[in-house]
């Protein structure tokens, strides 16, 4: 015996009387009414909270260690390392430029700072080479070389990152089309690169003067 399915029911379902018309909603929103907005700022807590671990790691292993950093442990140049930060706190002022800017939709004024932010991006990414290529031990030579090490891992990884999304925005903001939306982007991507400047500067002045913030032994 063979069951016949039941007939599929064709009758529409009821139409609700409440509707909602959206179409007058704006298309994007600057500051905390953009979803992507919230997505950089939960980011850069996700990423600046590695940073700190890794700030309390170099604190915990200094104040342990009878001799920091170790001997023969050779940074790279000062001079190296202080221009990677002197171009990045240059890069702020461009920056906020074009993130005031971008409020109003001034777009040479954007493509002038973004392409001053661009150039400065990329010649903090040629000293952060050097710096890389100067440092006198390895990650796994002791446990100062691997903190160190990954300070400078981490945060070349979001330089370089930083100037690739410079690049690109850069590149739109010149080929186009430029539309209303790409300014809170423009925001945003001013945002994650300030992440980027903080960070390290905080970071470098960390482990380059801590002789001035700690005692030369905190455990005798």
């Amino acid at each position: 015996m063979t069951l016949t399915p039941p007939a599929a029911d064709t009758t529409p379902a009821p139409i609700g009387r409440r509707l909602v018309d959206v179409s007058s909603l704006p298309k994007f929103a600057f500051g905390h009414r953009d979803p992507l907005w919230w997505g950089v700022w939960l980011l850069i807590c996700i990423e600046g909270t590695m940073f700190v671990m890794l700030a309390a790691s170099y604190v915990y292993l200094r104040g342990n260690s009878s001799q920091w950093p170790p001997a023969g442990a050779a940074n790279a140049p000062l001079a190296v390392t202080a221009s990677t930060v002197a171009l990045l706190l240059i890069s702020i002022i461009p920056t906020a430029i074009a993130f005031r800017a971008a409020l109003d939709g001034r777009l040479r004024v954007i493509q002038l700072n973004m392409v001053l932010v661009t150039l400065i991006s990329i010649a903090a990414a040629g000293t952060r080479w050097l710096e890389l290529t100067s440092i006198g031990y390895n990650w796994n030579s002791h446990a100062y070389g691997s903190v160190v090490w990954g300070f400078y891992f981490m945060h070349t990884f979001h330089l370089v990152s930083g100037v690739f999304e410079n690049l690109v925005f850069t590149a739109l903001l010149f080929i186009g089309p430029v539309e209303k939306k790409h300014m809170v982007d423009m925001r945003l991507s001013a945002i994650y690169w300030l992440f980027v400047v903080v960070a390290w500067t905080l970071l470098w002045g960390l482990f380059t003067f801590d002789s001035l913030l700690f005692r030369n032994s905190i455990i005798s």
